[in-house]
């Protein structure tokens, strides 16, 4: 109900949103994916099994608005599970600028070695926001892609990032935020739906709130500062995204992450 509504306060907006985005698009530079797309980090205790990571999805996931996949979140990550687990992290990338969850699975997948893993962590949902997909065609796609992941790489955990927060990205317009992020946190709720029903993957639920990484100083100046192009992660964002993601890691004692040795 609560997206049908918003679905009836967007078709009437939908030239003024459209021309709104064409401007946005026209203004924001188009960043490059960042460079060297797998890496390791040693840890403290090195002589324990190495955990395998899987890092998937969209621009974020593909480090756009940093220089290389180390500055990112896959690196980021990957050194903080390194210090919080206490174990070697070997990590991989296999990310696309523009990607959805149905693009990601029949065009980027495929790319994807015969290496095993041990975690795959997805990040997706912008793109399907801006496409206004519906809740349910997301559900399906997102389902689909599961399946295709539990195929290529079965029994591996998928922990399934919170969906980005589009209703602050500095470089929309106020409109433009508004339904748009509601739209994505329609999708969010399809995507609690989904895991609720499968069982076979985590979702972070909770909506990534940019307040929470800068503490008392969470003003506009501040805000500006986690973004690279007003819409892509900076350096400070992806860090302080990787740092949260690995402490929810650490925690889950459910998640089964291979031999700790």
């Amino acid at each position: 109900m609560r997206h049908a509504l918003l679905t009836l306060l967007a078709i009437p907006l939908l030239p003024v949103l459209l021309l709104q985005a064409l401007k946005v698009r026209r203004q924001v530079p188009r960043l490059p994916e960042a460079e060297h797309p797998s890496g390791f980090a040693p840890g403290p205790e090195p002589a324990r099994p190495e955990l395998r990571l899987l890092v998937a999805g969209e621009s974020t996931m593909a480090g756009v608005g940093v220089r290389t996949h180390e500055e990112g979140f896959a690196g980021s990550l990957a050194h903080e599970l390194a210090r919080r687990l206490r174990r070697p992290v070997r990590w991989q990338v296999l990310a696309r600028s523009g990607s959805t969850a149905e693009s990601l699975r029949r065009e980027v997948l495929p790319a994807l070695g015969a290496e095993p893993f041990d975690l795959v962590v997805l990040g997706l949902g912008a793109n399907d926001a801006f496409a206004l997909r519906r809740p349910a065609r997301w559900k399906a796609a997102v389902g689909r892609l599961l399946d295709a992941l539990g195929v290529r790489l079965p029994g591996v955990p998928v922990l399934f990032c919170a969906l980005p927060p589009i209703g602050e990205f500095p470089a929309f317009p106020a409109l433009l935020r508004f339904v748009l992020g509601r739209w994505v946190g329609s999708l969010g709720r399809a995507t609690q739906e989904l895991a609720a029903r499968r069982g076979d993957f985590r979702f972070v639920e909770e909506p990534i709130r940019l307040g929470d990484w800068l503490g008392a100083d969470a003003s506009p100046g501040r805000v500006a500062e986690l973004f690279s192009d007003g819409v892509h992660p900076s350096r400070q964002a992806y860090q302080a995204w990787a740092a949260d993601m690995a402490a929810r890691i650490a925690r889950d004692g459910s998640l089964r992450l291979g031999s700790l040795g």
